[in-house]
Order: structure tokens, then sequence, then C-alpha cells
């Protein structure tokens, strides 16, 4: 088969790429799958709500809430008003009343 240079070039430059798309890089955070799969195995089944009431769970909402929105103001006014964007999602998509995860959508034919 003849393969032009130009089809090598190609051809190496994926070669190099693969590795890239593996994200050595990352490589500490995988350390934590392992122990992360051996801790679900005995608490499968087991449902966060079951374990916690409601208000212990929005305690700690609200918590996390605060902390990431003193981070986002602690780094830029823009950030800030991306972290309320995202809070604001969160209370939408999952607060029963709005709780927009559960609507029905229908795809728009064009």
């Amino acid at each position: 088969m003849d393969k032009s240079i130009g089809d090598i070039g190609k051809m190496q430059g994926i070669a190099a790429a693969n590795p890239a798309i593996a994200r050595p890089d990352h490589g500490a955070k995988h350390m934590f799958i392992v122990p992360g799969m051996v801790l679900a195995y005995p608490l499968r089944g087991i449902h966060t709500t079951s374990l916690l009431s409601g208000t212990i769970i929005f305690l700690e909402w609200i918590g996390l809430v605060a902390v990431g929105l003193t981070c986002a103001f602690a780094a830029s006014k823009v950030t800030q008003i991306v972290a309320c964007l995202f809070a604001l999602q969160g209370i939408v998509y999952n607060v029963p009343g709005a709780r927009t995860k559960d609507k029905a959508y229908t795809r728009s034919c064009l």
C-alpha cells in the first residue's frame, strides 16, 4: 500500500493524541476509583434520603451553596453571577413544586 507523506503525518498525529485522551495528568484522581467502588458495594440500595431527614439535607445544601458563593465572590463578580445561576438552576431542577426534572418536554420537529 502506498501512503503519501501527508497520510503518515496524520497517522503519527493521531497516535500522539491517543495518550493525551487518557489524561495521564489526572492519574492521581484515579486512585480514588477502587476505594469508591469498594465503599459503594456495601452501600448499594441505600438512598441518602432514607438515612437523613429533609431538614439535614436542606441545611447541608444551604451550607454548600454559601461556601460556593463565598468562594465565587472572592474570585470575581462574573464568577459569582455564574455561581448564583447554577444555584438557582439547582433549586428549579430539584425542589418540589418547580422540579423541572419531572416535567416531560416534547421535541419540536423542524
